[in-house]
């Protein structure tokens, strides 16, 4: 009620109308089943492991994890329990303990059949705990920092320290060998700090401290010799006498991410986890790494019980299981709960999404179905209801076949790669960005963009721009486009890419637009950062059309000049009738943020976001629209409008059953100028825009053109003028 509220007041204060009479609803088709993520997972043996959800949430499979199940505490367990659960570990099958806020621990001797509390006397949060035996073991937190620790298997805990917020202000993690050496992780102030204790933590003695490294989350130790933690940056410390020295691999795996979370085999191999959809493996103690693919939006924890069979958990419900060692990654997820980051619909009926795997739906987007575990990706676009392609990080999946299979071409692109589209069948582009640390402050960014010309079996680097990170990128044809990047700058080319021209900052000293949309040659707009700004002069001048407020944009979608959508990231949807002079508002419960849009047309679009949203776009039909929802009886094509026209024009057609449907532009003497349609279309009535262009992306001149429309036996052609 109080974040209705607050919506409400910044509607009236940026003079944002709340749409009362709505010309549809947006129905939400798909739902998550937890809305918060997956922090820790502790196996016991090969088929019994456990899993701690952020929202008081303890899962557990007996099959090694085919099957996941949520634990229901009892009545009494469940209405002590306060805060989120933060570290989870067991001493032999039956006893277990689990560590959270305000200073609660839950315990097991029946192997998690049953668990009750154990007294801490603390109100710390506890967020990291370590047993070498069922009795002996250890808990550090923070507010206020506390070393806790039993002989008893936590019958009784006994505050071993309270360090002093000079010496520490949080500690994240604790490891130790036996009953006195260990090593805790955490920060004092925004300095990283490791801390050893010789004496089972009644003293602390200063490992290590760094300016450079903000805090440390992550500890582990083979032995009393051999370590590792983690942290912020793709910083990793290792050491191999104890603590004494250690050695600081920065930007490990080449990306920035922020490491939450290892696991070691042995002094050379082992893994690392965090986010952005981190997950990288050494062989060599940490000097080099190899990047799992991971299409997680924030790894959380990673645990192995031998060499070959491993877990990772992630945000948004995401389980994923390997048996090789790392080399091959399988979702065992089987719950709607990861993030829906991508959609897409060939036809009314058939539609695509990326919910970390892919996804399917064939009745419009009211049920949906895995389709395939094994195929995941950044991005994902259909030419026509046959061709679509997947971009998968370093990666593409290419269907022919409407989705029925997907080939895989590997590692065709440098680094990853996060968005893609198709302009035809032929023609298309990629863009990725990546940052690197130059320093032990200082980050540098590059910008990657490929072409192809082939349909995506052969790709042309078309540039590497470095310290510059560009966001988003949108074709009009074949050759114009645009693009946006750090600070709001606006980017434009006239060939394809090949070269680009800047041509605005729009938003300096901020990051960047979040999506950018152009309807035409001429009217555009770019969104992000609370802000939505319109051009319509191809972007060499700009005008602020909302903004700034607290909504973030996300996605754009305009149907021409003048109708049009923006999603946000709180659940919000922003309607245009205008060309965006005036914006009105859509709210969409449950839903937090929308991380993609898509529309076939004015009466079917589809949305989707974080814990699996999806909504659906129900238009309210008037009399007019039920009557021309009627499937038609005749094959018709009708004059083009405007006409004469400058730049584009729009062809209507309507078809009485579903057939291969041809659009095709001739001039005067009979050489074909473009394909516009040349696809499977299903019965009823459709539009086309043509924007005076021929295949090559050229503009026509002017003069009398010829656009014919072939389907099935049906042949109708007629006439159009171009007025320059």
């Amino acid at each position: 009620m109080k974040y209705v509220s607050f919506i409400l007041a910044f509607l009236l204060i940026f003079n944002i109308s709340l749409l009362i009479s709505q010309p549809g609803r947006w129905v939400q088709v798909r739902q998550a089943d937890w809305e918060f993520g997956l922090d820790k997972v502790f196996f016991i043996d090969e088929q019994k492991g456990w899993i701690l959800g952020r929202h008081y949430q303890l899962l557990y499979t007996t099959n090694g994890g085919e099957n996941w199940h949520r634990y229901q505490f009892s009545p009494e367990i469940a209405a002590g329990i306060t805060g989120y659960f933060e570290d989870i570990c067991f001493i032999g099958e039956n006893k277990g303990w689990i560590v959270g806020f305000d200073g609660m621990i839950l315990h097991t001797s029946d192997g998690g059949t049953s668990w009750e509390f154990q007294d801490t006397g603390v109100n710390s949060y506890l967020y990291g705990c370590s047993f070498i035996t069922e009795s002996q073991g250890w808990a550090v937190g923070y507010l206020p920092p506390v070393i806790l620790s039993t002989n008893n298997g936590g019958a009784s805990w006994n505050i071993q320290s309270t360090p002093s917020p000079d010496s520490v202000t949080m500690l994240y993690d604790v490891c130790f060998v036996d009953s006195l050496k260990g090593w805790m992780v955490g920060r004092v102030g925004r300095n990283g700090i490791i801390l050893h204790t010789n004496d089972g933590g009644k003293t602390l003695i200063e490992q290590y401290r760094t300016s450079d490294i903000v805090c440390f989350y992550g500890v582990q130790f083979l032995d009393d010799k051999n370590g590792w933690v983690v942290g912020p940056g793709s910083s990793l410390a290792r050491t191999d006498d104890g603590g004494e020295t250690w050695t600081i691999y920065r930007n490990a795996g080449g990306t920035y991410a922020n490491l939450v979370s290892l696991y070691f085999f042995n002094p050379d191999t082992g893994w690392v986890a965090g986010g952005p959809g981190i997950l990288m493996k050494t062989t060599d103690g940490g000097e080099s790494w190899e990047s799992a693919p991971s299409p997680l939006p924030y790894v959380r924890d990673i645990y192995f019980v031998n060499d070959s069979l491993g877990w990772v958990v992630a945000d948004y419900g995401t389980i994923m299981a390997t048996r090789d060692g790392g080399n091959n990654w399988h979702w065992q997820m089987n719950f709607p709960s990861a993030h829906v980051q991508d959609i897409w619909f060939t036809n009314p009926d058939n539609g695509w999404a990326m919910a970390g795997y892919l996804i399917r739906s064939t009745d419009g987007g009211m049920n949906w179905e895995i389709f395939s575990t094994e195929i995941y990706g950044n991005d994902l676009c259909f030419i026509n209801e046959d061709k679509g392609v997947i971009l998968s990080v370093k990666d593409l999946y290419i269907t022919e076949d409407g989705g029925l299979s997907w080939g895989k071409k590997s590692d065709i692109f440098e680094d990853r790669m996060h968005e893609i589209q198709f302009i035809n069948k032929n023609r298309g582009w990629a863009f990725g960005f990546k940052i690197e640390q130059a320093d032990t402050i200082n980050w540098i960014s590059s910008t990657y963009a490929f072409i192809t010309n082939d349909g995506g079996l052969s790709w042309e680097k078309l540039f590497e721009r470095r310290d510059e990170q560009t966001e988003k990128f949108y074709f009009v044809d074949s050759l114009r486009g645009w693009a946006t990047g750090s600070e709001g700058r606006i980017y434009r080319t006239v060939d394809g890419g090949y070269s680009w021209e800047f041509l605005h900052e729009l938003l300096p000293g901020q990051l960047g637009f979040s999506d950018i949309f152009f309807v035409d040659s001429l009217y555009g707009w770019v969104a992000g950062w609370g802000e939505i700004w319109g051009t319509t002069d191809g972007g060499l001048s700009w005008k602020r059309q909302l903004g700034p407020i607290w909504e973030d944009m996300s996605k754009i979608h305009f149907f021409d000049r003048n109708e049009g959508w923006i999603s946000s990231t709180g659940g919000l949807l922003f309607y245009t009738t205008n060309g965006g002079e005036d914006w009105e508002f859509h709210f969409l419960d449950k839903a937090y943020w929308l991380w993609d849009m898509y529309f076939l047309d004015r009466n079917h679009g589809w949305v989707c976001g974080m814990w699996g949203s999806i909504y659906k776009w129900q238009p309210e039909l008037s009399v007019d629209d039920i009557s021309q929802s009627i499937v038609p009886t005749e094959y018709k094509l009708f004059q083009n409008y405007p006409n004469p026209f400058n730049p584009d024009t729009e062809i209507h057609y309507q078809i009485p059953e579903a057939t291969q449907v041809k659009l095709e532009i001739y001039n005067l003497l009979g050489q074909k100028i473009c394909t516009l349609i040349d696809e499977q279309k299903p019965a009823g009535s459709q539009t086309v825009r043509w924007d005076g262009r021929d295949d090559s992306g050229t503009a026509v001149s002017s003069g009398v053109y010829l656009y014919t429309l072939s389907a099935g036996r049906y042949c109708e052609t007629r006439k159009m003028v171009v007025m320059r």
